[in-house]
């Protein structure tokens, strides 16, 4: 094609010398024109942009010399206050409050001389004797960036005590929000009155915001085609124009520092040319510069490329018209004859490729007669072809098929097999892929011979439509290999078989494929061990085997360990895993060969125990724990874990094995509640409190749209008076069978059905709804009666919690000082942080916080320090507790002592008989509740019993 090409275009043929006098006519002309033009604009337009970029430095330079020089004057101002100069002297335990505000004070009268100074940050004066002056935007004074102010100093000593200007730093005065300022310091020095040496006494910090800077400059800048920015000695970003990198360095911003940028007077960045004019401001070691993009320059010179390019393109098609009209008529007809008739003289011509005809000339004759020729010679070609290919066809499929070919002479014995599948069971080349019937045979695996043969047999006396069998073969590469065989056969004139063939396909990936999948779908992939399908589909054969009733009997051992959530969280999955492989391994160590050990899931095992003799079961459960109490070393980390163990056996008469599974499950869990770590056999109770709980657990989930659930209220008084002060009210379920149920009852069931969120909301309402009956039906706005409600754990995590107080309290016209919110210690204790946020905000609105259970194993006397507590309600369990009265006044006596020196309210709980209130009465303990008092009552019943006496007071 290339030579083609070469030729056609070449100065002996007719289009190669029209193509190159229009090229010298026209084209070249116009290409040089057009590249004069475009570099004389684009050398111009440059020089132009660069004039502009000087001129506008040098007028950013002189805007910000002033600003600089007002700067420096404000630092030598401040530095010659006598009282400042006087005040830093001193040591800082010296230096009294009135002389610290007046030398400040001065630093604030100087300041005002330059208001023009919009951008100061602060002024920070600090002494080398801890004294600290300040006066800025914010007057907290946080701490110092001491890093800098030791930087600061060396500077400034080493250049004379001159002003040393730091360019772009980190704020000295830690309280300053400005991530990055302009910082400018002076030392102070101050003559010893015995030496008469000059020594450090202190350093002057000004710090100016960069964004001030950037929007004068900004100012003095004028509308052109790049940007401009000023960079400090460490090449950090002062300024610049889109005010994107302020603070930052060039090589952080640009990936260059200013060594780079300035080395000529063009720079490559991201693959862009830029021009670069700067101008160094030699006196403070800063540069200005503007980086103006080449591409946005030469924009400009785009009217003479567009020119240039069109008259070039037009020139263009003229010139490819002229090419293309003598290429297709004349040139591209003779070439394609000249290049066919060599092709058929070499023999490699393709008699199906056809000349078109076009037109009626003396070209169009040419090649009519050409396709003429050809037809004739494909003719022939055709002939010849046919025959050749209905020869090699069958040797073609014997040899090229995968699937194994083969024929077997019935008459000789002899198969022939396909190269490929003789290759495979490696027989000689020169056996030329022969062999006999019953060398074959010997190939074939022992297990399988004989039903190949059978299957031979059946075919060829009638009794299969063909040979179809799988068996296994050996071969001298990888062993035996699996093959499927497929044939059939024919018969000569005497109606007997003489010739069978068929295929070989290869099977042994597809049956490796599906033991796998056999063996994947009966073990866990993790331990190696028998899965939960094994063990159901085990355990239904042995439940269905009509030699059951003979059978010994066996046990069931269901195993969960303890603590491995904790390992997973802790260590993550990976020691999770070890560990569960080691887990295994030890179990199989304690059982014999005749068990079967499943990993039923997660951590839970399954053991099967065949052939148990009475309590064999117990010897086993026991080697267990033994063995898994041994200490793990996973991952590096020295482990402890138990296990708990559920049996049941055979004998209790199951008809299932999810029965039996099922009894051994619920055992498991008797062993978790009973501490972990051991193991119980099951009997029938734990089927029946297991169905209590289902019940109550269903029956719970209704409990509220039915109705059933229902407030209680019991009165808290004055011990010495017996006023009324509180009315606690506590939530009961009327269950329709059981009764009313007391809260400890059924809150566990609420909440593993999340139920809690619901009940706390309808107590909280209810409540609030009720007791405000009570008050707007008679008890009024003058009486200090409160309302006590008890909170759960549950509802600290509940973010609405606090404004559905206060939207309730609002609805029912109640003020929050009517509300007492009980709490335990431990619920604090589980959730501190929530605690302390949502106690913080009832207490906030006007709420009473109350300490529940106080004395409790997580009671702590910090919760009254660092909570917002009001009293302390003591538990019931001290009141009661078992020693002297004596010794029990003490305690109490000291618990009522401490409430009274932090300034909260004592409450007893549970006070049942004279003698203990006799006894909280002597220790001074401010309020009671219990039997003594009154018992919880429906609300109906606790206005007949408590209010009623206490409206007729009230009204009398």
């Amino acid at each position: 094609m290339i030579e083609k090409k070469s030729k056609l275009f070449g100065f002996s043929t007719l289009t190669g010398k029209f193509t190159a006098f229009l090229f010298v006519m026209s084209l070249a002309p116009i290409l040089v024109l057009g590249w004069v033009s475009y570099q004389t604009t684009a050398s111009t337009l440059v020089d132009q942009e660069l004039r502009n970029s000087s001129s506008m430095i040098a007028a950013q330079e002189k805007i910000l010399n002033v600003v600089l020089r007002e700067i420096e004057g404000l630092i030598h101002n401040i530095s010659g206050i006598d009282v400042l100069i006087d005040a830093m002297n001193k040591e800082r335990d010296d230096l009294s409050t009135y002389e610290h505000l007046t030398a400040q004070a001065r630093i604030g009268y100087i300041l005002n001389g330059y208001l023009g100074l919009d951008g100061l940050v602060s002024i920070d004066v600090i002494s080398e004797n801890g004294s600290y002056f300040h006066v800025g935007q914010t007057l907290a004074q946080s701490g110092v960036n001491k890093p800098l102010l030791e930087e600061l100093q060396a500077s400034s000593i080493g250049t004379g005590n001159r002003i040393v200007w730091a360019g772009v730093t980190r704020p000295i005065n830690l309280s300053i929000n400005d991530e990055y300022v302009l910082t400018a310091a002076k030392v102070i020095r101050k003559a010893d009155s015995e030496t008469n040496i000059n020594r450090l006494i202190g350093t002057i910090i000004i710090s100016y915001e960069l964004a001030s800077i950037n929007e004068i400059l900004t100012v003095t800048s004028f509308d052109g085609l790049g940007s401009s920015m000023l960079l400090d000695q460490s090449s950090k970003l002062i300024y610049q124009q889109d005010g994107q990198y302020l603070g930052q360095s060039a090589t952080e911003a640009y990936g260059m520092n200013r060594a780079e940028m300035l080395r000529t007077n063009t720079l490559i960045y991201q693959g862009q040319r830029y021009f670069v004019s700067h101008k160094d401001l030699t006196l403070y070691g800063w540069t200005l510069l503007r980086i103006i993009p080449e591409n946005i320059i030469l924009a400009r010179t785009r009217a003479i490329r567009y020119t240039t390019m069109a008259t070039v393109a037009f020139a263009l098609a003229i010139l490819m018209i002229g090419f293309l009209y003598l290429t297709s008529r004349i040139v591209n007809p003779i070439g394609n004859l000249v290049q066919k008739f060599q092709k058929i003289n070499r023999g490699d011509f393709d008699l199906s490729d056809r000349m078109v005809e076009i037109g009626n000339d003396e070209i169009t004759d040419l090649t009519r007669w050409f396709n003429l020729t050809v037809a004739t010679l494909s003719e022939r070609e055709a002939y010849a072809q046919a025959l050749k290919d209905s020869e090699t066809r069958h040797a073609l499929i014997l040899n090229a098929s995968h699937e194994g070919i083969w024929d077997w002479n019935l008459v000789t014995d002899e198969i022939l097999l396909s190269t490929d599948f003789a290759n495979l069971i490696g027989l000689a080349p020169e056996d030329h892929g022969k062999i006999l019937a019953l060398e074959w045979v010997e190939l074939i695996h022992p297990d399988d011979r004989q039903g190949f043969q059978r299957s031979v047999s059946d075919y060829l006396a009638g009794n299969s439509e063909k040979l179809i069998f799988e068996y296994r073969i050996h071969t001298n590469l990888n062993g035996y290999r699996w093959i499927l065989s497929h044939g059939s056969a024919i018969k000569d004139d005497t109606d007997r078989y003489v010739l069978m063939a068929g295929s070989h396909t290869d099977t042994t990936n597809r049956k490796e494929a599906e033991q796998q999948l056999t063996h994947d779908a009966f073990h866990d992939k993790l331990t190696g061990l028998y899965n939960r399908a094994f063990l159901f589909s085990y355990l239904t054969q042995i439940f269905a085997s009509d030699k059951r009733e003979n059978s010994s009997g066996f046990a069931l051992l269901f195993l969960d360990l303890d603590g491995f959530k904790s390992v997973n969280d802790s260590l993550g999955h990976a020691a999770g895993d070890r560990l569960l492989q080691e887990t295994a391994d030890r179990l199989k160590s304690c059982l014999r060969d005749a068990d079967v050990l499943t990993r039923f899931g997660g951590d839970e095992f399954i053991i099967l125990l065949n052939n148990i003799e009475q309590v064999r079961y117990a010897q086993v459960a026991q080697r267990i724990i033994a063995s898994l109490n041994e200490s793990y070393l996973i991952m590096g980390h020295e482990l402890k874990a138990g296990v708990s163990i559920g049996v049941t056996l055979s004998s209790n008469g199951y008809s299932s094995p999810e029965e039996m599974m099922r009894d051994a499950d619920l055992a498991m869990y008797r062993a978790k509640s009973n501490g972990k770590n051991c193991f119980v056999l099951f009997d029938s109770t734990m089927k029946e409190e297991a169905l209590h709980t289902i019940r109550l657990e269903y029956d719970i989930q209704h409990a509220l749209d039915r109705k059933q659930m229902q407030l209680h209220y019991q009165s808290i008084v004055d011990a010495q008076t017996n006023e009324l002060q509180e009315i606690e009210c506590f939530v009961r379920w009327n269950h329709p069978e059981k009764g009313i149920l007391d809260t400890v009852d059924f809150i566990e069931y609420a909440e593993q059905k999340e139920l809690l969120k619901d009940i706390g909301y309808w107590v909280v309402d209810s409540a609030l709804e009720q007791f405000s009956f009570w008050k707007n039906g008679f008890l009024g706005d003058d009486v200090r009666l409160k309302i006590s409600i008890n909170l759960s754990l549950k509802l600290f995590y509940d973010e609405e919690l606090l404004s559905y107080f206060l939207h309730k309290l609002e609805d029912y016209s109640l003020p929050a000082s009517a509300l007492v919110i009980n709490v335990k210690a431990s619920m604090i204790a589980n959730s501190s942080m929530r605690a302390k946020y949502l106690l913080q905000g009832l207490k906030s609105k006007g709420c009473d916080i109350h300490l529940d259970d106080f004395s409790m194993g997580y009671s702590s006397l910090g919760y009254l320090i660092d909570y917002p507590v009001d009293g302390l309600k003591i538990d019931r369990a001290l009141i009661n507790i078992d020693e002297s009265l004596e010794q029990r006044q003490k305690v109490i006596q000291g618990i009522v002592q401490f409430a009274n020196t932090v300034g909260v309210r004592c409450i007893a709980e549970g006070v049942e008989t004279q003698a203990q209130l006799d006894m909280l009465r002597s220790v001074g303990c401010h309020s009671i509740q219990g039997l003594m008092v009154d018992k919880p009552a429906t609300a109906d019943d606790y206005y007949q019993d408590t209010l009623r006496e206490y409206d007729t007071r009230l009204t009398v």
